[in-house]
Parts: C-alpha cells; structure tokens; sequence
C-alpha cells in the first residue's frame, strides 16, 4: 500500500556519451581533479581514433572531438562530472520525494537518468530544467525512448495519461521500466524482474543445448 502518490521519470540520454563536448568536460573536471590526472585525461582523449563500417568496408581512421568512449572504464564518472551542474540545478528547486529528512529528485548513472516527484506538475518542472540543461551543455535525450511511471494512483486512474512534455513530445506511461538491468513496475513487485529473468535463463540454456547437441 502506497502512502503518497510518486511520480518517476526515466530519460534515456544514451546518445549523449557521443555528444560530450569536450572543451566544456575539460573545465568542469579541472577543479575536481589532480593536475596529472587532469593532464593524462586530456592526452588520452586527444589520442582518440575511430573509423566508420559499412557492409563489411572501413572507413580510414580519424580523429575524434567530441563524445566521451562507449564502455570506457573512465566514461560514467567523466559524464556524472559533466552532470553535476544538473544535479545542483534539481536539488535548488526543492522539489522531489520525501524519504525521512532526505529529498530524493534525481537518481543517476552513466545515461541513466531519473526523475522523481511527488505530482506531474513537480515533474514537469524537473522535466523542464533537465532540457534547459541539455541545451546548454548540448546534452542529447531520446524522447521517443523516455517514459513515466506512477505510484499510489487510484485504480480507476491506473491506465490515464499523464501530460508531461519532454523535448516537445508527450511522454509514454508505462507500468514496467527498467532501470541499471532491473525491472520496476508500478506496484513494486519483483514479479516482472524475476519472469524477465526467468525467460532469459531459458533461452541461454536453450542456446547451450543446441550448441552441445550440434557437437555430437
């Protein structure tokens, strides 16, 4: 049983590891981090090569500007640096969900984003300011792939829409996101998460069968 109606917000910002700009990544992490760290970082990324493939021909290789690395080991703190300006942003509305004495607005990491407020209209807000942030440190979202869930609503309000705008698009409602490989429903049960599982297991058992039996 629910006793407050919560509201989450769940961004899809997966196109924004290639978007990082760099010159402004450089400043933010210059007062964070030791010089040498600082400096290493700097020539690691200045070394930056990638190239292109298309049906089966490669392109030559070239040197990259902008982004941060896709499964870099580096890359989830460098963005959660290049963050932190949003966080600070959020937590000055003061707005958000009440758990004890703590005010919970935005869980992160890496592209992961959330958003939690206590009504759609905080969450629109908290919306807005993540957008405006976006814009200014060319941060891009995937709106098509961004979804809302709430919390503690009444049955006969389970299945109605929710009007929150992000990137001029009205949102999705859903019961089920996934969030950092876990499934989350609208009712916070597990069930979701452990058939989700479930089915996996099979099918990777399934693949391993038919491999062995192949073999023989």
């Amino acid at each position: 049983m629910f006793l407050l109606k919560l509201y989450i917000f769940a961004i899809d910002a997966s196109k924004a590891f290639d978007k990082v700009n760099r010159t402004y990544l450089w400043h933010k992490i210059i007062d964070k981090l030791p010089d040498h760290l600082t400096r290493a970082i700097m020539v690691y990324y200045d070394k930056s090569l990638a190239m292109v493939t298309n049906n089966g021909e490669y392109s030559r290789m070239f040197k990259t500007t902008i982004g941060v690395k896709q499964g870099g080991p580096l890359s989830p703190r460098l963005f959660a640096i290049y963050l932190e300006d949003l966080v600070n942003s959020i937590d000055q509305l003061n707005l958000g969900v009440k758990v004890g004495k703590m005010l919970i607005n935005i869980v992160l990491y890496a592209d992961d984003i959330l958003l939690m407020a206590e009504s759609s209209d905080d969450l629109q807000t908290l919306a807005n300011t993540t957008m405006e942030f976006g814009e200014k440190w060319q941060i891009k979202y995937n709106p098509s792939k961004t979804v809302l869930m709430a919390f503690g609503m009444p049955k006969k309000d389970k299945n109605k829409a929710i009007k929150v705008e992000f990137e001029k698009q009205q949102i999705k409602r859903v019961n089920t996101v996934k969030y950092l490989g876990v499934q989350i429903n609208d009712q916070l049960s597990n069930s979701s998460h452990l058939d989700n599982r479930r089915m996996s297991t099979f099918a990777t058992l399934g693949a391993i069968k038919k491999n062995i039996l192949n073999l023989k």
